[in-house]
C-alpha cells in the first residue's frame, strides 16, 4: 500500500493560505493557539516590502475563511486539531507536512498575501 503522507500533504498545500499557515504554526513555539490571533498573524504579512496594513477587515476575512475552510481541511488530514466551540488550533503532527513543503514548493516572496 502506498504511503498516504504525499497524498495529504499536497491536499493540506494546495492553497497558499494554508502554506502560510503550515510555515506559521511550524515556526510558532506553542502548541495552541487562538484562531483570532492566528488570522491576525497571517494578515499581517508583509506586501510589497512595506507592512502590510492590518485592517480589521481584512483579518476577520481571514479569521471566517480559516474556520469554515482551512482548519477543517487540516484537521481532518490529521495535521492539527480545532476546536469549533473554543475557536482554537492545538498542532498535531505539522512536522511531515512541513517538510514536504520545504522540499516542494519554493518560499513564497514575502509580498504574497493570504487574502
Amino acid at each position: 500500500m502506498a504511503d498516504p503522507l504525499p497524498t495529504t500533504a499536497f491536499d493540506v498545500l494546495a492553497h497558499p493560505v494554508r502554506r502560510r499557515l503550515v510555515r506559521h504554526l511550524h515556526d510558532y513555539e506553542e502548541r495552541s493557539i487562538a484562531v483570532d490571533d492566528l488570522a491576525t498573524a497571517l494578515a499581517g504579512r508583509v506586501s510589497n516590502g512595506a507592512a502590510a496594513t492590518r485592517t480589521p477587515s481584512s483579518a476577520e476575512r481571514l479569521e471566517i475563511e480559516l474556520h469554515h475552510l482551512h482548519l477543517p481541511k487540516m484537521a481532518d488530514a490529521g495535521v492539527i486539531e480545532y476546536d469549533r466551540a473554543s475557536h482554537r488550533v492545538v498542532v498535531r503532527e505539522i512536522g511531515p507536512v512541513y517538510d514536504v513543503l520545504r522540499r516542494t514548493v519554493p518560499l513564497e516572496p514575502a509580498a504574497e498575501r493570504c487574502e
